[in-house]
């Protein structure tokens, strides 16, 4: 009966089932319509240039300011030698960021998605990357900024890369194939080139750590500033791909 009243049995079936998958063939898919340009309003070069050039340099900066401190600190100038303390220093620093990475990656991440959601969850590294700047700030203290540095760089490699490629999800397909792969190249390596300028420029012009830090909170601040814009535009990408999925045919 149920073959008979969709269409005159399996051939009327069929017939409409391949009807509609012509139909198909010749228009998009109602997701691909939801943007045709790269990462569309969310995504434009201007937002994604910011927060992608702004995170680089900051962090690469970061590490900068970290071996500045270490290097004009009491323990170094006084070690036997300091060219082992140095590598001690490294060895341990890099050894608790990918500890401490790896149990966030493992434990945390997935919480903080269900719990708070993607666009919370790309707050967090600009806000602990804030703390730790201002500290430099009210204190030279290569110890303090050491805490501070690891939790930046264990979000960084942890909850934000994982939150960054959960923004596609929401992408269409020209986005997550063109779009990404531009931002994946050729911004994030831009953002590498303007940390090095800074550097250059920051060494040049003999600005002291507290000044390069300043530095890094105003870009901080343009940080937060983009990732209020992209997610306001990330909820109403997800609200759309909702009423789309509401207006697919379902299987029976």
């Amino acid at each position: 009966m149920l073959l008979l009243g969709g269409g005159g049995g399996p051939a009327g079936l069929g017939g409409k089932q391949a009807a509609r998958k012509g139909k198909r063939g010749l228009e998009p898919h109602p997701r691909e319509r939801v943007s045709a340009a790269p990462l569309a309003s969310c995504a434009r070069p201007p937002a994604w240039r910011a927060v992608t050039w702004s995170s680089t340099a900051r962090n690469s900066n970061g590490e900068y300011l970290l071996d500045r401190t270490l290097l004009a600190s009491d323990e170094v100038k006084l070690a036997a030698d300091p060219e082992k303390f140095v590598g001690a220093f490294k060895a341990g620093y890099f050894g608790w960021v990918n500890i401490i990475g790896l149990l966030l990656q493992l434990f945390v991440v997935s919480r903080v998605f269900s719990k708070l959601g993607v666009r919370a969850a790309l707050f967090f590294l600009p806000g602990v990357a804030f703390i730790g700047y201002s500290m430099l700030l009210t204190s030279r203290s290569w110890r303090s900024f050491r805490v501070a540095k690891i939790a930046e760089n264990s979000l960084d490699y942890s909850i934000e890369k994982t939150s960054f490629q959960a923004l596609f999800l929401v992408a269409s397909r020209v986005e997550k194939y063109v779009g990404k792969t531009v931002i994946d190249t050729l911004l994030v390596r831009s953002g590498d080139v303007l940390s090095a300028a800074l550097v250059y420029v920051a060494i040049q012009l003999t600005l002291s750590t507290k000044a390069v830090a300043a530095i890094n909170l105003t870009l901080i601040v343009l940080w937060f500033g983009v990732l209020v814009f992209i997610g306001r535009e990330h909820k109403r990408r997800s609200e759309e791909s909702e009423e789309l999925l509401a207006l697919e045919p379902r299987t029976v």
